[in-house]
């Protein structure tokens, strides 16, 4: 393997390109090694496409090699909702969510999701609700490569029968 250029993303993602190369410059080449450079960049979760181009056009012995990427979405929004039966009640909800990866900082994904409920009797006399909510914010590579921590912090209201 000759030198490496990273194209499409410069900084942060970068970084967390070249510490997960399968091979350095200098070890020999193996289609091995760039399948599964290429697969440990897709479990990024960062990229829509990643191709790992070597450039066979010189006579020599070392191959340089070109890993291009394209950044995939930076939002996702989650809706649903939905029906239960349990065999005293019944329950109506509704789901709402989704995410961002922050421009500047691509490492980062902010989250929240929150989830509202009302449960009713079998005779449909007394509605209670039930609301749930979360927000997190995630980091790939926190300390070190591989190394992925999350923080969250979340809201729950339940009613509970005292009788």
């Amino acid at each position: 393997f000759g030198p490496v250029k990273i194209e499409g993303v410069t900084g942060d993602l970068a970084t967390a390109i070249a510490n997960r190369l399968a091979f350095a410059e200098g070890d020999v080449y193996s289609g091995k090694a760039i399948a599964l450079t290429q697969r440990n960049l897709y479990e990024l979760g960062r990229f829509s496409t990643v191709s790992i181009v070597p450039d066979r056009s010189g006579q020599g012995p070392i191959i340089p090699i070109a890993i291009q990427v394209a950044t995939g979405t930076r939002h996702e929004v989650k809706l649903g909702g939905g029906f239960g039966y349990e065999p005293l009640t019944y329950e109506a909800r509704v789901r709402a969510g989704g995410s961002v990866i922050p421009l500047e900082h691509p490492l980062w994904t902010l989250g929240a999701d929150a989830r509202v409920a009302m449960t009713t009797d079998h005779d449909l006399e007394d509605f209670e609700p039930k609301i749930r909510t979360l927000a997190t914010a995630s980091r790939i590579d926190l300390l070190k490569p591989r190394l992925a921590g999350e923080l969250g912090v979340g809201f729950d209201y339940v009613t509970w029968p005292l009788s």
